[in-house]
């Protein structure tokens, strides 16, 4: 089916749809690439898209530019938003969304923000994560938030490692600066209860900042003496540590 606006079939599809707009059917298995793409049955193949939908099993491929949403993901998803009811398959995005996959919120502390608070939503092989974080103890002030990707490896059932990429943008007082910590955490992940752990483990971090100067008021990252420089003056590494618990 090749349209310039709208393809639709009643039943289950085989083969291909193409269209500008809306192509639509109850099951599929093949491929359809439109501006909006929805199969309302059990599906495999491709979708090709702004947005992608299956309201039912899907086995196969979305990339939307914008959003897909498969009810039980069991293949891939690419995109700007992706969200599932189940998942054993892996989405790839800025934000991920499974709400009956894992989900985690978890409270730590590391030698560069002493409070953080973290949302991982996703699958053990690959979650999305939202942090936020604030030095609320010190007098010198901070302020942060960001995105990361995380992946959880069990090795017994109250012991798993926690590989964590993220990177979040630091306010020190005057936003005309470009403050970007990125961090490598790994995590030995202790489970006490099935809503309760503890985690520890060292990090790389990556720091980039064009701020030369300190805010009054305002902590200062580029102070401490453990950082190594790179060729860029800009850019600064050193190892840390993050410790936290997981709430829920």
């Amino acid at each position: 089916q090749i349209a310039g606006a709208f393809n639709e079939v009643e039943g289950n599809m085989k083969g291909v749809q193409l269209a500008m707009g809306l192509n639509h059917t109850h099951g599929l298995n093949g491929v359809q690439a439109a501006f909006l793409n929805v199969s309302e049955g059990n599906s495999s193949g491709i979708q090709l898209g702004l947005s992608n939908i299956v309201t039912k099993q899907f086995s196969g491929i979305q990339i939307g530019g914008l959003f897909n949403y498969a009810q039980d993901l069991k293949g891939f998803q690419i995109g700007l938003i992706n969200a599932s009811d189940r998942s054993s398959g892996i989405s790839i995005g800025l934000l991920n969304f499974v709400q009956n996959g894992y989900q985690k919120l978890v409270a730590n502390t590391n030698e560069t923000i002493n409070t953080n608070l973290l949302y991982k939503n996703g699958t053990p092989l690959l979650y999305n994560i939202i942090v936020t974080g604030a030095n609320v103890w010190n007098k010198k002030k901070l302020f942060a938030a960001g995105l990361g990707f995380g992946n959880e490896l069990s090795i017994f059932n109250s012991l798993a490692v926690n590989t964590e990429l993220t990177s979040r943008y630091v306010y020190l007082g005057n936003s005309d600066y470009l403050n970007l910590l990125n961090r490598l955490d790994i995590g030995l992940n202790i489970k006490v209860t099935k809503s309760f752990s503890i985690m520890a483990g060292p990090s790389l971090n990556y720091y980039y900042s064009d701020q030369k100067n300190a805010v009054e008021g305002y902590d200062f990252i580029n102070d401490p003496s453990h950082h190594q420089l790179s060729t860029n003056k800009n850019f600064t590494r050193w190892l840390g540590w993050t410790v936290g618990i997981t709430i829920f």
